[in-house]
């Protein structure tokens, strides 16, 4: 961890996110050094956070995403480290723009609300890497979760041996979805305000 020059005094920020599915090493970075009453920012490769410093603004530019991580609702265990409840989770596209400030999120206008019109209604399997069909998180909440009318939540796992993690994410009341097509041909996700509860696991492969 690094503190940088200076410039941005909104959070933290972590760049290659989702190309090296480094949510987990943010949300406990973010935990455990950082304002819970800020944001923390996850880049993607190819993009860029554009910084209006005058209208405390940001704006998403490039091929991929950023991903938000709120923890101001966080609940977590003093027993159990890496318990966590209750993130907030947002991914955002090119287009999109946050107030970094009140954290207000502000969609591409271009885009359109899923929220009970969902394209999907159908019951998913778990997340577990290489045999699942959307190994991108935005790819993965659009359409297995926000998406998918049959889906309140969804789980992932992780682990190493017998030690691992479930992560549960959730639909929260403030849970949206948006969608268009980008050039005509690409399903383009902006995801609004998914919970996340992670919970350390043991496993047992038999």
């Amino acid at each position: 961890m690094e503190k940088g020059l200076g410039f941005f005094q909104y959070g933290l920020v972590d760049q290659h996110f989702d190309n090296k599915a480094r949510l987990g090493r943010l949300i406990a970075t973010a935990y455990e050094k950082g304002n819970k009453n800020q944001l923390s920012y996850g880049i993607d490769e190819d993009t860029a956070m554009v910084v209006n410093n005058k209208e405390k603004q940001i704006e998403v530019v490039g091929r991929g995403g950023i991903t938000l991580v709120d923890l101001a609702k966080v609940q977590a265990s003093d027993k159990f480290p890496s318990d966590y409840k209750n993130i907030l989770i947002s991914c955002i596209t090119p287009g999109d723009k946050v107030n970094m400030a009140t954290k207000e999120i502000v969609i591409n206008p271009a885009k359109t609300s899923t929220r009970k019109n969902e394209y999907y209604s159908e019951k998913v399997g778990p997340n577990t890497g290489l045999f699942s069909p959307h190994g991108v998180l935005r790819k993965f909440l659009a359409y297995d979760l926000i998406d998918n009318a049959q889906s309140k939540e969804i789980k992932s796992y992780a682990f190493n041996q017998n030690k691992g993690f479930e992560l549960t994410f959730r639909k929260s009341a403030e849970s949206n979805g948006y969608w268009t097509y980008t050039d005509g041909q690409k399903d383009d996700y902006s995801i609004v305000k998914v919970a996340l509860d992670i919970k350390p696991i043991d496993v047992d492969i038999r």
